[in-house]
């Protein structure tokens, strides 16, 4: 009897050890499924998280709550891709016709979407600003990944970032939708638009003094980061490009310290935005600023905040700034 019950108690445990056996082999199968069904992974950072996103398929339902994101997206041939769009200002007319047949057209910088809207419209991939992904809106980066949501921050909006980032993007963009000739594409025309171009700038030694600010209220909010690139691309240079992020508040101040030759007012629509008559106004009545170089001889020119945001438009501005600072 006592040689029965240990040769059952024998059999027992070789069985739990091979089911245990089993799962760990089951176990490390699925995983190295997982990470083979992931055909392209990228870094997810908008200044607070930072996460590594997986990709495993190819999204279908994007939701854009930038401008500038939405021209990069038209500009890769992803138009059928976009549930939600986001429209800042004028579309470039050569992505009207593809924008138009967007299902949701958003208006405005920061424009408002509910995150019950946000859900309901079957989204599978979300970008625009560092700061339109956020618990109260879309959920938190995690909680989406969770979803099998890929949150998308263009790397271009960080710190101290320039156009080579930007080609990076489109590049980045392009394998996640799986349009990677398409970005080769873009990218190699913007290049050779700016090589072209550049055959003819005028440069000199003594670069001017540049300012491009898009708000002006007890101060101003100033660009740097990726626009400091653009400038100095264009011959001239960033009188705040000490200044590492793309969107800081000065104050005016420190505006007259540094004394800008020119000044390039960055234009945003929506309501309650201020326009940009209404802001070179507030430049020409302040007691310190009317003074200023740039002021006193009326060199103050607009220009769209999406040709300084990441994207298509930025050649266009550097080629628009070099003519602004040498041709008169």
């Amino acid at each position: 009897m006592k040689v029965l019950k240990v040769v059952l108690s024998s059999m027992i445990l070789l069985a739990q050890l091979s089911c245990s056996k089993g799962a760990g082999e089951a176990s490390s199968k699925e995983t190295k499924e997982e990470k083979k069904e992931a055909y392209f992974s990228y870094e997810f950072n908008d200044g607070a998280d930072t996460l590594v996103v997986n990709v495993n398929k190819t999204p279908e339902k994007a939701v854009l709550f930038s401008h500038f994101m939405t021209e990069m997206f038209l500009a890769l041939g992803l138009g059928d891709k976009i549930v939600v769009a986001t429209e800042e200002g004028p579309i470039l007319p050569e992505f009207k016709e593809a924008y138009d047949k967007i299902p949701v057209r958003l208006k405005g910088h920061h424009a408002i979407y509910s995150k019950e809207e946000f859900l309901l419209s079957g989204v599978d991939f979300v970008s625009g600003w560092d700061g339109a992904i956020k618990a109260e809106a879309t959920g938190t980066p995690q909680e989406l990944i969770d979803k099998g949501i890929y949150p998308f921050i263009a790397k271009a909006v960080r710190d101290n970032e320039t156009l080579e980032t930007v080609y990076e993007d489109f590049y980045t963009l392009g394998k996640i939708f799986k349009v990677e000739k398409n970005a080769e594409k873009v990218v190699s025309e913007m290049k050779a638009k700016l090589e072209n171009a550049q055959k003819n700038f005028i440069k000199k030694e003594n670069k001017p003094k540049v300012l491009v600010f898009s708000v002006i209220e007890n101060g101003l909010y100033i660009s740097a980061g990726l626009t400091t690139d653009l400038i100095n691309r264009a011959g001239g240079q960033n009188v705040y490009a000490d200044q590492s992020a793309d969107h800081v508040f000065v104050s005016y101040e420190s505006l007259v310290d540094r004394n800008p030759e020119i000044i390039i007012i960055a234009d945003m629509e929506g309501e309650g935005r201020s326009s940009y008559e209404d802001k070179k106004k507030a430049l020409k009545e302040h007691p310190a600023l009317k003074n200023l170089p740039a002021v006193k001889n009326d060199n103050i020119h607009k220009i769209a905040l999406e040709d300084i945001s990441p994207g298509v438009r930025n050649i266009d501005f550097i080629i628009k700034l070099n003519k602004l600072l040498y041709e008169k």
